[in-house]
């Protein structure tokens, strides 16, 4: 933030010298909009662009929240390669105890419904959340643009006054 507004004062200290000094260098001889010290110094603002990033952070967590009423599938599989096939000798019949291959698979569908409850309150925080993130990304876009439009009217008051002086 402090090297964006830096950066307009030097180009609004560059304004003044160019018309102090009569010299139309390509920076100097541009002028600069109070619109278009504003759009610059909100846009590509580190300071905004962490705060953009808080909202998406705050989405994700509300996604999250929300998944959190979702069922659950889980799969446990188990395979087994023995040395032999086992068979159980039973007064002259022969039965296989098990194959030389085993395998097993088990599927699990839990639906939470203990905790909906607590559930709806945690998303309804998390959305809580991201609005007060959005809220803190307007606050700060208002303070840049609030500190640009004081530096370039302190840059015009500084270039009014040099045209008041030079008559």
């Amino acid at each position: 933030l402090m090297k964006r507004l830096v950066a307009l004062a030097a180009l609004a200290a560059l304004l003044v010298a160019g018309s102090q000094t009569g010299q139309a260098a390509d920076v100097a001889a541009k002028k600069l909009t109070l619109s278009q010290a504003v759009d610059a110094a909100v846009s590509g603002n580190p300071e905004l662009a962490i705060a953009k990033e808080s909202i998406d952070v705050a989405d994700a967590r509300v996604t999250s929240a929300k998944r959190l009423r979702l069922p659950v599938l889980s799969v446990d599989a188990i395979a087994q390669l023995w040395d032999e096939k086992q068979t159980l000798d039973f007064n002259g019949l022969s039965f296989a105890g098990r194959d030389q291959f085993t395998s097993s698979v088990s599927l699990t569908l839990t639906q939470p419904l203990s905790g909906l409850v607590v559930i709806g309150k945690l998303v309804n925080v998390e959305e809580s959340g991201k609005s007060l993130a959005a809220a803190q990304l307007s606050g700060a876009k208002l303070d840049v643009a609030a500190q640009a439009a004081e530096v370039y009217l302190r840059a015009m008051q500084a270039r009014a006054g040099i045209d008041v002086a030079s008559q």
